[in-house]
Parts: structure tokens; C-alpha cells; sequence
């Protein structure tokens, strides 16, 4: 979810000139990048944590694959949508509401609230999918 309103400044930086609007697009990106880095790292932690290490690998595998092959489709319709009516910037925002409201969809899940530190245990793949 922190990683939507990152893109804001981005948006906003056109009217400015062009040093400072280097150095806010260039701070934004900086920004995004090491929030994916944490996001990577702390999801890499939580899966070895809640997945038995005879399914790690096919789990680590499957993600990988699926968010590995939606990289190009994702290029692909983001530089349709640029290159429509929506322009770079509509593009860009539709994007970032999307970001922010995958991240508040997680948040407000009931499964995921009503999670406990006993539900990180090793059988915590099966009692976390039940109650999601």
C-alpha cells in the first residue's frame, strides 16, 4: 500500500523546472525502488517462515513463475494504456490507485486481521488458506 502514493510526486513534478523536477522524479523512483526491496525481502522471510521446507521450493517456483510471466503482459497493456487516451500521466495514476487499493484490499481482509503468531508455525500454510 506505501508503494502507490510514491508515484504521486511524479505526477505532480511536471509545472517544476528541470533540476527540481529531476530530483523529485529521481527521489520518488529511489523511494519506490527501496519500498519493492523491503516488500521483497519481507515477503522471501514470511514464506520461508509459513511453508514447510519440502514445499518451499515449488511455492518459491510458482511465484516466480506467475509474477515472472505477468512482468511482460503488464508492459504490454501499461504501454497500450500510455499510448491511449489516458496518455502517460492517466496511466501512471490508474496504476497507482490500483497499487494502493491491492495493499487496502490485504489490510481489510478479515483473514488477514485475524491472524496470531501461533498461526506462523509450521502448519501455517494450511490453517492461513483456510482462513482466508
Amino acid at each position: 500500500m506505501v508503494i502507490g502514493p510514491l508515484g504521486i510526486p511524479i505526477l505532480l513534478a511536471e509545472g517544476l523546472p528541470f533540476p527540481y523536477r529531476a530530483t523529485v522524479i529521481a527521489a520518488s523512483i529511489a523511494a519506490w525502488d527501496f519500498a519493492i526491496v523491503v516488500h521483497v525481502i519481507v515477503e522471501q522471510t514470511l514464506r520461508q517462515t509459513m511453508i514447510e521446507n519440502r514445499h518451499l521450493s515449488r511455492v518459491t517456483a510458482t511465484v516466480r513463475f506467475v509474477s515472472w510471466g505477468a512482468d511482460p503482459i503488464g508492459a504490454l497493456l501499461g504501454g497500450l494504456a500510455a499510448s491511449s487516451f489516458l496518455g502517460a500521466k492517466g496511466t501512471l495514476f490508474f496504476c497507482l490507485i490500483g497499487l494502493t487499493a491491492s495493499g487496502a484490499l490485504l489490510l481489510l481482509s478479515k483473514g488477514i486481521r485475524q491472524l496470531s503468531p501461533e498461526d506462523l508455525g509450521s502448519d501455517a500454510d494450511v490453517e492461513m488458506v483456510e482462513k482466508i
